[in-house]
Parts: C-alpha cells; structure tokens; sequence
C-alpha cells in the first residue's frame, strides 16, 4: 500500500469518526431535540441507520485507533439499535423515539461521548 492509498484510508477513516460523534450528539438529545436536529418524518429510521452503519464502519477499519473497549461499547450500541423493534423506529416518529429501548440507546451512546 502506498503512502497516498494509506492516507486516503486515513482521511476516510477520520470523516466516518466524525459522523459518528456528530450522530452520537444527536442520539443522546430528548425525542424533541432529535426530530428538531434530524429533520423530517423518518428521524428515528435514520438515526438508526447511521448509528448502525457508521458504527460497523467504524469497528471494522479502526485497525488498532480504537481500544478493545471503545470498540466494545460500539458494538453494544449497534447490537441496542439492531434489537430495537419496528415498533420504535417506524411509523411517528415521536411515538417511535420515544419507546423504551429508546433509553438504553441514549445510555450506551452518551457513555461512548464521554470516551470519544
């Protein structure tokens, strides 16, 4: 791997961090500071997903950034969101968001913005 291809990887792996927290931020908000932050009808499908998405990318790339732990507790943070049921990511979005599984995806995601 070249210098270039090593910094590249770099680079993309410092934006998805930074997607990260920014969504990590948004999931440690109230059901209201959420839907207001997010925007749109589909707030709780979305915070999902990125959480989810940018999570996975995360733990898979952090060849050695991140600690045993960190990557840890964002596993148990993508396995909360997985776990969560339709229920509380589908149909509106404040009924969705504020289901109880709810609460441990804001626990789990404001001890990972202590550590980051």
């Amino acid at each position: 791997m070249s210098i270039y291809d090593h910094s590249l990887q770099d680079d993309d792996w410092s934006t998805g961090m930074l997607y990260f927290r920014e969504t990590l931020q948004v999931l440690i908000l109230d059901v209201e500071g959420q839907c207001e932050r997010v925007g749109g009808g589909n707030v709780p499908w979305e915070l999902r997903q990125d959480a989810i998405d940018f999570g996975d990318a995360l733990v898979e790339s952090s060849d050695g950034k991140l600690g045993d732990e960190v990557l840890d507790e964002i596993r148990a943070l993508v396995d909360a969101l997985k776990e969560l049921p339709e229920s509380a990511y589908q149909g509106d979005a404040v009924t969705a968001l504020n289901h109880p599984q709810w609460s441990v995806v804001r626990r789990i995601a404001a001890k990972l913005v202590e550590r980051l």
